[in-house]
């Protein structure tokens, strides 16, 4: 797996009145989001995430981004419930990185699980 370290500074986000489409140019190639102020902003209405839950036990560089990518798959799934067929692949491809990413930080006997959390922590935080 390859890390993922960027400077949040240098992620261009989407605008609060983001398209799908607009969205989606923020994906990385592999699948993840990268984290950044802007980001946020759409996501959680502030320019800092979250804190990230505890079952992100092992905190490497890659726990924010993977919070990140799993605060993206909430909002695409709460604000754009009804365009499911428009963004599933991209929801389907950050879940393959992301699995790849938790087995690493948590084990892959602990994926599944951990995953699960992580999608119930971040419906409770994201803004639509």
């Amino acid at each position: 797996m390859k890390s993922v370290s960027p400077k949040a500074e240098e992620a261009v986000a989407p605008k609060a009145d983001s398209s799908i489409e607009s969205f989606a140019r923020e994906q990385s190639f592999d699948g993840f989001f990268i984290p950044s102020k802007n980001l946020y902003q759409v996501l959680v209405k502030s320019s800092t995430a979250p804190n990230i839950p505890a079952v992100l036990v092992k905190k490497d560089k890659d726990a924010e981004t993977i919070w990140c990518t799993m605060l993206c798959i909430a909002y695409l799934e709460l604000k754009f419930a009804n365009e499911k067929d428009v963004w599933d692949f991209m929801v389907e491809k950050a879940l393959v990185w992301m699995e790849e990413a938790l087995g690493t930080l948590v084990g892959a006997g602990n994926v599944d699980k951990t995953k699960a959390t992580l999608k119930e922590e971040a419906k409770k935080c994201v803004k639509v």
